[in-house]
């Protein structure tokens, strides 16, 4: 057994003790060294993102709709933990709370939780306009006239591509490639610009093969620049 193995070891025996600080400690320490091998690097994310939501379900319910929208907002409240708390607004009513919601989709809030905000509103039936800041922009959203099915064609239709070129040789690819894919739709949300989605995939291909150390093949009948084009989108929103 090698040190990542037993580490991986040390830290489950801690959840296991419900030594959960400890824990997460120890995960940020080991991804914060200068040399993590990747598949031990994964196995730590994993480890934390299942340790943050587990700790988010089992203390947010006794939180106030008031506390979470404070918490989504705190600079000090992480990505992971954001997303357990729009989770946790699922329970309630949307519409005693339509001023603190637009309040977040006008700030700066991470795209990703800003969209699953779309998605709830949407969800309760609430026929309202909201102001959706994304980037230097304002947009109007009305989540009951929103167009959800051309916006999600995206990453489905690039899911299946990836799929197709990918499936046969890898499953871990693909699920690499699918990874890619839906953070890349968290950023892009509301997607505004029309997309072409076999070059997103082949682009989302040719990131999986260089990621892994693997020869990528040019000749796809495709326009490589474009390629490339994306595949420097996907870097420039910092989904890798």
């Amino acid at each position: 057994m090698n040190f990542y193995e037993e580490r991986l070891l040390e830290l489950q025996k801690l959840i296991d003790q419900n030594e959960i600080e400890q824990a997460l400690k120890l995960i940020n320490e080991e991804l914060s060294m200068p040399y993590v091998p990747k598949d031990f690097e994964d196995d730590l994310i994993k480890l934390r993102t299942r340790i943050l939501v587990e700790k988010i379900n089992n203390e947010e319910h006794h939180l106030s709709s008031d506390k979470i929208f404070s918490l989504i907002k705190s600079d000090q409240t992480d990505l992971v933990e954001k997303v357990g708390l729009v989770k946790q607004l699922e329970e309630s009513n949307l519409r005693k709370h339509i001023s603190e919601l637009q309040d977040l989709l006008n700030s700066d809030l991470t795209n990703e939780v800003k969209m699953m905000i779309i998605y709830l509103l949407n969800q309760q039936g609430i026929n309202n306009d909201f102001n959706y800041k994304k980037n230097s922009k304002t947009l109007k959203i009305n989540p009951m006239t929103f167009d959800f099915q051309t916006q999600e064609m995206v990453p489905l239709e690039t899911i299946k591509l990836i799929d197709d070129e990918l499936g046969s040789f890898s499953p871990q690819l693909v699920e690499m490639g699918k990874q890619i894919m839906v953070s890349l739709y968290g950023k892009l949300f509301p997607i505004q610009n029309e997309i072409d989605c076999a070059i997103l995939a082949k682009a989302i291909i040719k990131i999986v093969y260089e990621l892994n150390d693997l020869p990528y093949n040019s000749n796809n009948g495709l326009d490589e620049n474009k390629i490339n084009e994306y595949k420097q989108m996907i870097k420039d929103l910092e989904v890798i």
